[in-house]
């Protein structure tokens, strides 16, 4: 249950803060589909290959109790949500240092 909770406030933080402060986080639809989908792609597959390698695994209970592949759905999500939220607190701080 934390770890979709967590993953909902970093969301609900981002888009608070891109609202907030009027940040543009991505210059077109193009952009955030290129970028979102790689980081989706890079994180898929290299979490799988952790799994199926045994490096780390996914035992508990799952909020959603989803699996898609080796993965539950909520690290799907975080896949999501992390590259918007750290795109956005990136550029958060960019503006206000300058």
């Amino acid at each position: 249950m934390e770890y979709l909770l967590i993953i909902v406030l970093f969301f609900l933080l981002a888009l608070f803060i891109k609202w907030k402060f009027k940040i543009k986080v991505y210059n077109s639809t193009k952009q955030a589909v290129i970028v979102t989908f790689s980081f989706l792609i890079i994180g898929v597959l290299a979490d799988s290959f952790a799994v199926w390698r045994g490096y780390w695994s996914f035992h508990s209970p799952y909020v959603l109790n989803f699996t898609i592949g080796l993965l539950p759905l909520e690290e799907y999500l975080l896949f999501l949500v992390a590259p918007f939220f750290g795109i956005t607190v990136y550029k958060f701080f960019k503006k206000i240092i300058k």
